[in-house]
């Protein structure tokens, strides 16, 4: 569920806007919110994943037109996304490898972020006592805070499964030139 706050034009929108959405999410998307206007999923670099190696994996937010999120230093408002991992054991994830974000400006804010579509990758370290044959869930909460004329914290549970392999691990075409 978002929590929307009325966007005002006073100079204190951005202490407003910060404690507003600094505050706990009260409920969890466990799919696709249509309310929300930021769709979120997990991409992956690979197909399937070796023990002992590292892949890229990216959490994928789609905003719908107008909206826009924020990079890790928001600016005078906004709130970061963030990605709170649940792994299999023995695997690790880096922390987000930011990509140069957008200046945003709305009245005399200013602010940083992404508008229409960003990745934030991560690199995922297999343990090398991953057992072949077998597949790896990559679960995560992600939370983040987008606006347009209003802003809304939003929040999924995504996932997505890689199989591990002995062999060469094959790369998933739809994302792997994304990544690079």
């Amino acid at each position: 569920m978002s929590h929307r706050t009325p966007w005002c034009t006073t100079m204190t929108v951005a202490a407003v806007l910060t404690a507003t959405m600094a505050a706990p999410l009260t409920a969890a998307a466990a799919s696709v919110d249509r309310a929300d206007p930021v769709q979120a999923e997990l991409v992956t670099e690979m197909r399937s994943i070796q023990p002992g190696q590292s892949c890229w994996v990216a959490l994928r937010l789609l905003m719908e037109e107008g909206w826009h999120t924020y990079w890790r230093n928001p600016g005078d408002a906004g709130l970061p996304t963030t990605i709170h991992w649940e792994l299999p054991e023995g695997f690790v994830t880096g922390p987000i490898r930011w990509p140069f974000p957008q200046r945003l400006q709305v009245q005399s804010l200013v602010s940083f972020g992404y508008e229409d579509e960003v990745l934030l990758p991560v690199e995922l370290r297999v343990p090398s006592t991953a057992q072949a044959g077998t597949d790896a869930v990559l679960a995560a909460r992600a939370e983040w805070g987008a606006c347009k004329d209003i802003c809304v914290r939003g929040g999924a549970q995504v996932r997505t499964t890689l199989s591990v392999t002995s062999g060469v691990p094959a790369l998933e075409e739809r994302w792997a030139q994304r990544f690079r």
